[in-house]
């Protein structure tokens, strides 16, 4: 039997998964699902640009092959609804690593994820920058529970992190900004407490 505080956190998260399950639309969803069908059929990355007229046989770093790949085998599976299901999966989870974050009572808490959720939905679309959503706040979540709780073992992941992120979207550079941030705000917040003690 769920109490009332646990109740309010799974309707706030079934609200937020309907509001990002839907039929996507997106104009650059289509080239994506057709990398990642290229990259599966030919069991390569591109280096070339295989698709357009005007740029064909170009150079080209796609890095966001992983994601691609992962779009074209939900839509191979479930078609426009396995599509749905991913981005919304991802959009989930982002949000979900963001509530252990927040300060205060439940009903604001989930007041608050409601309106982002709401707000940033429109971002919600079948492309790899889906995934930098969902790793930057899983980032957030592991350097929160290293600062706030103390807890060395948040640390442990973020490598490994990385070595994905890198493979998936170029937003990677906005988590090592965001991991250097947290890294001098701490070298900061240390010098600070010394200077206090002198």
């Amino acid at each position: 039997m769920l109490d009332g505080r646990r109740l309010v956190i799974v309707v706030t998260f079934i609200a937020i998964f309907a509001m990002a399950v839907r039929t996507p639309i997106d104009p650059d969803g289509w080239w994506h699902l057709a990398t990642g069908r290229w990259i599966v059929q030919e069991g390569r990355i591109p280096h070339q640009d295989p698709f357009s007229h005007t740029m064909a046989g170009q150079p080209w770093v796609d890095n966001g092959w992983l994601p691609q790949i992962a779009l074209y085998l939900a839509y191979r599976l479930l078609g426009m609804a396995g599509v749905g299901l991913l981005v919304a999966l991802q959009a989930t989870l982002a949000l979900a690593f963001l509530w252990p974050q927040m300060r205060g009572g439940v009903f604001p808490r989930a007041f608050l994820l409601v309106f982002a959720a709401t707000v940033s939905s429109p971002v919600w679309t079948p492309r790899p920058q889906m995934t930098t959503y969902l790793f930057t706040a899983l980032l957030t979540f592991l350097l929160h529970r290293y600062r706030v709780q103390e807890d060395r073992r948040a640390l442990y992941p973020i490598p490994l992190l990385f070595v994905l992120w890198v493979n998936v979207h170029a937003g990677y550079v906005l988590g090592l900004l965001l991991l250097g941030l947290s890294f001098l705000g701490e070298v900061l917040e240390r010098l600070w407490k010394e200077r206090g003690q002198l």
